[in-house]
């Protein structure tokens, strides 16, 4: 029996959903996966470039990072808890600390190199043995 292949937009919705205030908490904090967030507005065009890459990029990905985006208009306190300053940005959030911040589109390749950097941390342990 063929197994069904997922569209572009299919697995856009399963792994990039949009966070909101009540959406997002200690979840995103808590996983053994780093949390990828781009912070977005329909109101920039560089959030759309962003957005898109990201949706080419996120497969690769599946089981090693989580991802989401935050419409900026709607949920203003995760822009001001992560001081996002700029639209876009993206964001690596992983056991409450922010591993990685950037401001705008990055090109292809360093997003990859960025998002592979934030792939390894997972495997790390939560709370590493002493010693």
């Amino acid at each position: 029996m063929p197994v069904a292949r997922q569209t572009l937009q299919e697995m856009k919705s399963s792994l990039i959903n949009e966070l909101g205030s009540s959406a997002f908490g200690s979840d995103a904090h808590n996983a053994n996966r780093p949390f990828v967030l781009l912070f977005l507005s329909a109101q920039c065009p560089a959030s759309g470039t962003l957005e898109q890459m990201m949706n080419a990029l996120a497969p690769a990905y599946s089981g090693r990072l989580r991802f989401g985006y935050v419409n900026a208009a709607k949920a203003a306190n995760l822009v001001q808890h992560y001081r996002i300053h700029s639209i876009p940005s993206l964001a690596i959030v992983h056991h409450e600390s922010v591993l990685y911040l950037a401001i705008g589109v990055l090109p292809r390749r360093e997003l990859e190199g960025v998002l592979d950097a934030a792939a390894r941390r997972s495997c790390e342990p939560a709370n590493p043995l002493p010693g």
